[in-house]
């Protein structure tokens, strides 16, 4: 199966299903018009989410994925279409029972285990007629009898094949902003795109994006409440910033904003219409008008030590975090992070360790990281923060022991303190980031789910 397919059939018993076949249906209900999320004063559409899912993600591998899905069963529907070939009820209903029989020979019931993974039994029909079609074209173009079996290189060699005879374009360079490739003269819209891959992504992570979509027209709220206006101008004004801040940094050695677009599958023009550059010319705008650089100035000058905590030196985090249970005792979660610690010798280790055995799961999946930390956090404790700013760059401290659990900590990068106006920036950023946070917590945000 190609990857897309395990996805969309939510790792289904593989190895009883079609194998490496274009076109399984996604099993997202369809919620065009509908709300995603809602709060005082407005809402986020499904259509919208998709789009910047989309927009954000089609360069990484679920949305490479995704995308070859798309292509595939489009081209399976357009050959079928050409021919005249189709797949009756009595096939699918045959492919149906056979692959309930043999999950349930698992003790597997195959309606339980769709409802499970949220996906239906009218989607996995549709996934199965579109199986078997494919599955029948390729044994025409072999000239192979009907039943014969296939090998999945052989359905992956015709996929292949047909991408090249339909003219597949794929290039972004090459399409208009909002179609993620085309069939000779069928579109794959990046909406379509978002659509596929939205069941690919974890619940944590899709409220996370919608909760940033949120911030974003919050933002638009206050900053039409006080009678401020993004201009086409600033969007302008902003890549050219960010453009020259990027030729500039030694660690991406002359690679151009264009080409750093282009690797996450975006263009320029993409990237403008997204809502990440127009947050950020959102907070801009607002930090500028709320936050004078005067004022700023005078509340420094008040108090130099408190802002210096905020926003002075920072320091990139890894943890790893053991929780104490009824099981699990801090004896033995003392004696298990030693145990890691005699292990770990490089920040690789100390990420494949935080993946596998961290009960920290907002860093979890990060390989541990916290980010950027200063010296004073609201989200974090002052024995971690006081142990990270004692622990020398790139080594494993010793167990740090809290009122629930014990944690390893790794620093692999050390920050300086802005210098000049830099630190009246800073101060404006962190202004603006509680802001953001007041906003959404104050905005009776709700999820609405599929």
């Amino acid at each position: 199966m190609t990857p897309i397919f395990s996805i969309l059939l939510c790792n289904l018993c593989v190895a009883l299903l079609p194998a490496n076949t274009p076109g399984a249906a996604s099993q997202t209900p369809k919620a065009r018009g509908k709300n995603a999320a809602v709060f005082n004063g407005g809402t986020v559409l499904w259509d919208d989410f998709y789009l910047e899912l989309a927009r954000r993600h089609r360069g990484r591998p679920l949305g490479k994925e995704s995308l070859d899905h798309l292509i595939d069963k489009k081209i399976v529907e357009i050959e079928a279409a050409n021919r005249g070939s189709s797949v009756s009820a009595a096939e699918i209903q045959a492919r149906y029972d056979d692959l309930e029989a043999r999950l349930e020979r698992s003790k597997i019931t195959l309606s339980e285990h769709l409802k499970a993974k949220r996906m239906s039994d009218q989607d996995f029909r549709a996934y199965l007629k579109l199986s078997l079609q494919n599955e029948k074209l390729v044994r025409t173009d072999l000239g192979l009898d009907d039943g014969s079996p296939l090998l999945p290189e052989q359905i992956r060699l015709w996929a292949v094949e047909k991408r090249r005879q339909h003219k597949v374009i794929r290039d972004i360079s090459k399409l208009a902003f909002d179609v993620c490739a085309t069939i000779g003269e069928e579109r794959i819209s990046l909406r379509s795109l978002g659509e596929v891959m939205a069941p690919g992504i974890s619940r944590s992570d899709r409220e996370n994006l919608l909760e940033q979509m949120v911030a974003h027209r919050l933002l638009a709220m206050e900053a039409k409440r006080l009678k401020l206006e993004t201009t086409d101008a600033m969007l302008d004004e902003e890549i050219v910033k960010r453009s020259k801040s990027l030729a500039a940094n030694a660690k991406f050695k002359g690679i151009s904003l264009k080409q750093l677009l282009a690797a996450q599958g975006r263009t320029i023009e993409d990237f403008r219409r997204g809502e990440v550059l127009r947050t950020q010319v959102l907070v801009l705008l607002l930090g500028e008008h709320l936050h004078p650089e005067t004022s700023l100035v005078a509340e420094f000058e008040k108090k130099p030590g408190y802002w210096l905590d905020r926003v002075g030196p920072s320091r990139h985090v890894y943890r790893l975090y053991l929780r104490k249970s009824k099981k699990r005792s801090f004896e033995r979660v003392r004696e298990a992070l030693n145990d890691l610690r005699s292990k770990i010798k490089s920040l690789e280790i100390f990420k494949q360790a935080t993946t596998r055995f961290s009960d920290d799961m907002s860093s979890k999946k990060s390989g541990g990281s916290m980010g950027f930390l200063h010296r004073k956090e609201d989200a974090v404790s002052a024995v971690l923060l006081k142990a990270a700013f004692s622990l020398p760059l790139a080594k494993v401290s010793e167990a740090i022991h809290e009122d629930k659990g014990s944690s390893l900590l790794w620093v692999s990068e050390i920050k300086a303190a802005p210098k000049g106006d830099e630190i009246y920036v800073a101060m404006r950023q962190f202004k603006m980031n509680a802001l953001l946070v007041r906003l959404v917590r104050e905005s009776g945000l709700r999820f609405i789910q599929h």
